[in-house]
């Protein structure tokens, strides 16, 4: 048993690793710069990447559904549905500055349009 706790001890890969994977060591922090000088290229840190995210308990409901019948890690599901969706609310948010914008021209025209009617 203490072989195996032995073997285990080197760290299991996560789902997204495979066993062999060497990685490199991490890099030290870049030294921060001095007054007056901006910090032209911020370094990536590991680790830098998650969120945390507080979600209604009706969503995690629907995506801990979809996991099950999907047969994926919550995980998974929530990055995906995060990859399909970001598109879509970009182009919502998109349509909805071009309406504005257009709403707002239009009102300016009728404005001018009633002026010259007096």
């Amino acid at each position: 048993m203490e072989e195996r706790f032995a073997e285990a001890a080197g760290g299991f890969p996560n789902a997204h690793q495979s066993a062999d994977l060497n990685f490199a060591p991490e890099k030290a922090p870049a030294e921060a710069p001095a007054p007056g000088q901006k910090k032209t290229r911020r370094e990536k840190i590991r680790g830098d990447h998650s969120l945390n995210v507080t979600i209604s308990y009706e969503l995690k409901g629907r995506l801990a559904a979809l996991s099950e019948k999907y047969e994926l890690a919550l995980a998974d599901v929530v990055r995906q549905v995060l990859k399909a969706g970001l598109p879509v609310f970009e182009s919502l948010t998109a349509a909805q500055e071009e309406l504005v914008s257009g709403f707002v021209q239009l009102r300016r025209r009728g404005r001018g349009m009633g002026e010259l009617k007096k």
